[in-house]
């Protein structure tokens, strides 16, 4: 029993570092105790027809998916024992008598669900709870089983804080990995090349404009980890932007270091800043600096449907703003949209009223902004 217990026990913290882990844990749980199945419920607070279950083999084995769906859209929200739990969070654990009298099961909506699949019977408790969920588990128990008994009952209460634990470690893994997943899809729908680094100047990641960059005929080059210049002077001024970013305390804020780019005459401008991340993880390598690559000869055109959304332009207007903010005359964009130029010009003034500027130099400069919203 110990050696079940304990390898019990390891499959429970192996599930919280493995999701998929869980219905192996629970059904060990379920040997282990006897019971006719082991359920997790995670409550969804706002919206109970939206909550989760992870269960064990014996629930999965007479409770399909489709019985399961039902169980959360019609029975979960109504059900006594859920109730129950989240009215007493700290409870060590509850049973059906504690609950209803059997008479009273026999009329409940969510205990002729369980009577329909085998079940009558539980002992079970709340975990904890975060902003949008409750957790909770059960054993379950067969009307032949009967009420649970004391031993059951201590079995329950030894394995809950293991469960607990388990769940909390999921949970915030999962959390990670969905603030990770938001932060590199940011990243890469950036229109500039962005890098981090570590204390020695070794990329650590690079975003999908940076791998382009990496990529191109000029610009900036990798090797053996390092972000390498096409000129012996400019490497020497990124990689002192670099140090002193990446020193602690920082030797200087945000520095911008421009950089040549070979055979084209226009430059890349790298913005280099230091990364405020505590050294906090033994095994991690640690981002301490920021490089953000601009390129200034990358030339963008404001969206059409940006601009009729934001100042109500005509879609004739927007076109015309969208080819002036992409580098063209007011000659040049009313040849490119088979348009006279007195045409362009009338509706040019019609664009400084809606965008409230009134030189064309200034709409540029606003175009150009959004031109880059509308790369990311």
């Amino acid at each position: 029993m110990l050696e079940q217990f304990s390898a019990t026990i390891d499959l429970l913290y192996a599930a919280a570092f493995d999701g998929t882990l869980w219905d192996q844990a629970l059904s060990a749980i379920e040997a282990l105790s006897g019971s006719a199945g082991v359920v997790v419920n995670i409550v969804d607070k706002a919206e109970p027809e939206r909550s989760k279950l992870l269960n064990s083999k014996g629930i999965a084995a007479f409770a399909s998916e489709k019985d399961l769906a039902t169980y959360n859209q019609d029975v979960l929200p109504h059900c006594p024992r859920v109730a129950w739990g989240a009215l007493h969070p700290d409870t060590s654990y509850v049973c059906d008598y504690m609950i209803l009298s059997e008479a009273e099961m026999d009329r409940d909506l969510a205990y002729d669900w369980y009577a329909r699949h085998g079940l009558r019977y539980f002992v079970g408790s709340p975990l904890f709870e975060t902003c949008r969920y409750h957790f909770m588990w059960s054993f379950q128990r067969t009307p032949s089983q009967g009420h649970v008994q004391a031993e059951e009952v201590e079995l329950f209460r030894l394995l809950k804080p293991h469960v607990e634990r388990a769940l909390r470690v999921t949970d915030q893994l999962s959390s990670l990995q969905r603030d990770a997943r938001s932060s590199s899809a940011v990243l890469e729908g950036l229109p500039n090349a962005v890098f981090t680094l570590d204390r020695h100047g070794n990329v650590l990641t690079v975003n999908a404009a940076g791998a382009a960059l990496l990529a191109g005929p000029d610009g900036l080059q990798m090797r053996d980890g390092k972000l390498l210049t096409w000129m012996t002077s400019e490497q020497c001024r990124l990689e002192r932007a670099i140090a002193d970013a990446a020193a602690s305390p920082p030797v200087a804020g945000q520095v911008f270091v421009r950089l040549s780019r070979g055979h084209n005459d226009t430059a890349l401008a790298a913005f280099v800043a230091p990364l405020n991340i505590a050294d906090e993880e033994l095994l991690t390598l640690n981002a301490k600096v920021l490089v953000i690559i601009h390129d200034t000869d990358a030339r963008g055109c404001a969206k059409t449907e940006m601009l009729t959304s934001l100042y109500g332009l005509t879609d004739a207007e927007a076109r015309l703003a969208s080819a002036l903010s992409g580098g063209h005359s007011i000659e040049s964009a009313a040849a490119l949209l088979n348009i006279r130029p007195a045409t362009a010009r009338s509706e040019l003034k019609s664009v400084f009223r809606k965008t409230g500027v009134s030189r064309q130099q200034d709409l540029v400069r606003l175009l150009t902004a959004l031109a880059s919203v509308s790369k990311a």
